[in-house]
């Protein structure tokens, strides 16, 4: 018996052994409903049903715009005045801008060939900044983005990985942005096949083919500004070139904003930017079906709108940067309030920053933090923030706090060994992914708690 009883256990060791190394190496695509959420956790009414008086505004329109304006102001958020942004920019101005391009290329990456960006690579990525072709004086030039696009870090389509194989993460994409967006031009690469620009909450590079220039900044400022228009509120939509909505035009995502000429049988007609044969900023007419995704002007600074915007999003893929049609963590947040005319910077860090009010929970017990986020978090309108991550309050449920954001993945003990689940969605979830792990819960790392409104 004894003998048997060895045996036996000597057959178990390989595969504990293979159990145990499958938690260290293997990824495992998680599917929603999240540990310790139900189903009917999935639907933005639960949540609303739990707020008071939801449909009640929080800001209004004049408290928005007063908002706006300080955060603009403000150095710490690296967002742009546009309107009141110089019309000429010395040397030392743009050399400075650039620096952070310079900087960018100090760090080690691997190519899109699981290559090392070596010295030649930077110098040649390097020589594309122009920076020897700065003028004395520049004069800034204008444009709106003519389809989505992307802002790079650099004037470069090169990937820049951190690790050999993770295309999922391109350091040098910085962000996606809409069509019709204002923009400052403010350089250019040798031959002009990249400029680089400044948005109201970026600055980086992006290919000329996107683009159309304009001296005319008040044909930017005047088409931003527009009265009517309507935003778009849903994940992704299209515009079309004719009002049978069969020829194609552009695809747009939420927050994109046109003015508006006209409301058709099953059409809104807007104007949209296009290039002139002669490459300059013109305009056309385009056309969007007419759905429950449009809104003429902004919606209002509600819970329940704030809620619906948010489960609108569930489900849809994770993607640094706006990389494969997706949405990071901060982007997912950045375009629910761009709806609402709520102007948050590009960044989880910035945003963690961009609130009326915020309270440090970094040095807070677990217990503590879960209890000061219950007690003082308005759903909807509060954002929970830890290093390299931001989501948006639900509320609670069974004293436990819930939050919706876009997840990449978490990591789990299995086996004594921590083993990533990779979700790379919009989920909800509570704040205990991770817990046990040697990274730790959400929870145990949470650092901010930021309003969004005056408590």
């Amino acid at each position: 018996m004894m003998v048997w009883r060895s045996n036996m256990l000597l057959a178990l060791v390989p595969i504990f052994l293979l159990l145990t190394n499958c938690a260290v190496t293997k990824d495992r695509l998680v599917s929603p409903p999240l540990k310790g959420v139900s189903p009917q956790m999935e639907n933005c009414r639960y949540w609303i049903n739990k707020v008071t008086a939801p449909q009640r505004v929080l800001l209004t329109p004049q408290e928005i715009d007063f908002r706006n304006r300080l955060l603009i102001e403000r150095k710490d958020l690296y967002m742009n005045d546009l309107h009141n942004f110089p019309d000429f920019l010395s040397r030392e101005q743009i050399e400075e801008m650039l620096e952070v391009c310079k900087n960018t290329l100090q760090s080690s990456f691997y190519t899109h060939l699981n290559h090392p960006i070596d010295e030649q690579k930077r110098g040649e990525i390097l020589s594309c900044l122009n920076l020897d072709n700065i003028p004395s004086i520049k004069k800034v030039q204008w444009t709106l983005t003519l389809r989505e696009c992307n802002i790079r870090a650099l004037p470069t389509n090169e990937i820049a990985m951190e690790e050999t194989n993770n295309y999922q993460f391109n350091r040098f994409q910085v962000t996606k942005i809409n069509p019709g967006e204002a923009l400052a031009v403010i350089h250019s690469s040798p031959h002009g096949g990249w400029y680089f620009v400044a948005s109201y909450f970026i600055k980086g590079w992006i290919e000329s083919q996107d683009i159309a220039l304009t001296n005319d900044k008040e044909l930017v400022m005047d088409f931003c500004k527009a009265i009517p228009f309507v935003i778009y509120t849903g994940n992704y939509g299209y515009l079309y070139y004719d009002k049978e909505l069969t020829r194609f035009a552009l695809k747009v995502r939420m927050g994109t904003r046109f003015p508006l000429i006209e409301e058709g049988k099953g059409y809104f007609c807007v104007r949209m930017p296009f290039k002139s044969k002669e490459g300059h900023l013109s305009f056309t007419e385009g056309y969007l079906a007419k759905d429950s995704c449009i809104n003429i002007g902004y919606l209002s600074f509600t819970q329940e709108n704030i809620a619906k915007l948010a489960f609108e999003l569930k489900g849809e893929e994770y993607g640094w940067g706006g990389m494969f049609e997706g949405r990071d963590c901060s982007r997912f947040i950045f375009d629910i309030f761009k709806c609402m005319d709520v102007l948050l910077p590009r960044n989880s860090t910035s945003q963690s920053k961009a609130g009326f009010s915020s309270i440090d929970l970094a040095n807070l017990s677990v217990k503590q933090k879960e209890r000061v986020i219950i007690e003082r978090g308005i759903p909807f309108a509060t954002l929970l923030s830890l290093p390299g991550h931001i989501m948006l309050y639900l509320g609670k449920e069974q004293d436990r706090a819930y939050i919706i954001h876009s997840l990449w993945a978490y990591e789990e003990r299995v086996f004594f060994k921590d083993r990533q689940r990779k979700v790379a969605r919009v989920v909800v979830s509570d704040l205990y992914l991770g817990k046990g792990s040697k990274k730790g819960s959400l929870l145990e790392r949470l650092s901010t708690m930021v309003f969004l409104v005056r408590r």
